[in-house]
């Protein structure tokens, strides 16, 4: 099957992008041709040479990214002249399918239409299922009405990454409480604009490659006999850093964390740090490539946000066997089974994070258990292969009724 994957191109970091270049691979090792479009914004350079490295096709274009227009998704959804130019590149070397891979409902409204037109069986993955009114976002309601109306429009069937993400999606473009879960599709009755499916393809990681122990804890400064807390993503507001200094304050001073990236809360974030007196038990790694060889360092894998779509992070910290400790937000439930892979603590509820990490820090036989099980659920339900062989699902489904309609 020949498979043009289209990003939204909204930085190299996030995790919607690393879920497209697991993507590629997976989809690449069942013997598919894939090329993946990205725009030539130098914010894409460094997603880029990963595909590169990974021997992935990759073709740059002049797109822009919804969230570097000034009118943001109002301004992408009537590009017009865009719409067309991207209709012309989906449409290169006649593809079997084009995948277009949005961040969240607004994004990539201008791919999703092109999509639409390209006469192309077409598919769109939507990573943050939350609307802008829940986000709290200015104009939020307009911004949740757009969405709705270009969505439903461009008739693309769609793709959760998680099975609670997908029932979001069926939720919010077709605005009925009557959805019929049919294995994997989920089927919207047609009171929208049109008749659609919506799909649950969990995401997918391979088992990442890792350092060793000691050596990452004496690079971070670390000394022997301290359990190690971790993060990997990018220090944001919805990712909670704060919360993590008012869990350390109340953690025993043997108890470390390290947070594996960067973003513009991170001076803040430092400053807070050194308020309260805990620079030499908070390490803030920055940025780092291929972070995940880096999880084997930690002890115990934090992950506090405030909403998130299915973590990649979390996923690779189950699939080495490091058990976790999640905000119990929307979707969670569908990586970590509360107390048998993981644990679900309420969202900034300190007196049910501090008990449960606690227990975690003084058991290693706890730590293993849990471990272990998260990593057999990571083998049967998230491995790279598992999200490839869905996706290929949902694409065989998608073009079988492309054909029907064209008849």
């Amino acid at each position: 099957m020949k498979i043009r994957l289209v990003s939204s191109s909204s930085g190299s970091r996030g995790g919607g992008e690393f879920y497209l270049h697991s993507l590629a691979l997976g989809l690449r090792e069942l013997g598919h041709d894939v090329t993946t479009l990205m725009s030539i914004d130098s914010q894409m350079d460094e997603m880029a040479h990963q595909f590169e490295k990974s021997s992935l096709r990759v073709v740059r274009w002049p797109y822009r990214n919804t969230y570097h227009r000034r009118l943001r998704s109002f301004q992408a959804a009537f590009a017009q002249k865009e719409i067309s130019a991207c209709v012309k590149v989906f449409s290169e070397g006649t593809p079997d399918i084009v995948h277009i891979n949005q961040q969240c409902l607004e994004d990539g409204l201008d791919l999703v239409q092109a999509a639409s037109r390209c006469q192309i069986p077409a598919v769109s993955t939507i990573h943050v299922t939350k609307t802008m009114v829940e986000l709290n976002a200015v104009g939020g309601w307009l911004r949740d009405r757009l969405a709705y109306r270009v969505l439903n429009s461009s008739q693309l069937d769609l793709i959760g990454i998680s099975h609670t993400a997908a029932i979001g999606l069926a939720q919010f473009v077709n605005r009925s409480p009557e959805i019929t879960i049919i294995g994997d599709r989920i089927n919207g009755a047609a009171t929208g604009l049109y008749k659609y499916s919506v799909y649950s393809v969990s995401n997918g990681v391979s088992v990442p490659a890792t350092k060793k122990r000691e050596q990452l804890r004496s690079s971070w400064g670390i000394p022997d006999g301290v359990i190690i807390l971790g993060a990997v993503g990018r220090i944001e507001k919805e990712k909670n850093p704060h919360f993590v200094i008012t869990l350390m304050k109340q953690l025993p001073d043997h108890v470390h964390f390290v947070w594996l990236g960067d973003g513009r809360e991170m001076e803040s974030f430092r400053t807070a740090m050194q308020n309260e007196e805990l620079e030499s038990r908070i390490h803030l790694a920055g940025w780092t490539p291929g972070a995940s060889a880096y999880l084997s360092g930690f002890d115990v894998f934090v992950l506090p946000s405030f909403y998130e779509g299915l973590s990649l992070a979390l996923l690779e910290s189950m699939a080495i066997g490091l058990p976790s400790v999640a905000s119990d937000i929307y979707g969670m439930d569908d990586a970590i089974i509360d107390q048998e892979t993981g644990y679900l603590c309420k969202l900034n509820d300190e007196s049910d994070w501090v008990p449960t990490l606690v227990k975690l820090i003084n058991s290693p036989e706890l730590r293993a258990k849990i471990g272990e099980a998260a990593r057999l659920r990571h083998q049967r339900l998230f491995s790279l292969k598992a999200m490839a062989e869905r996706t290929v699902a949902v694409y065989e489904d998608v073009i079988r009724k492309h054909a029907e309609k064209a008849r």
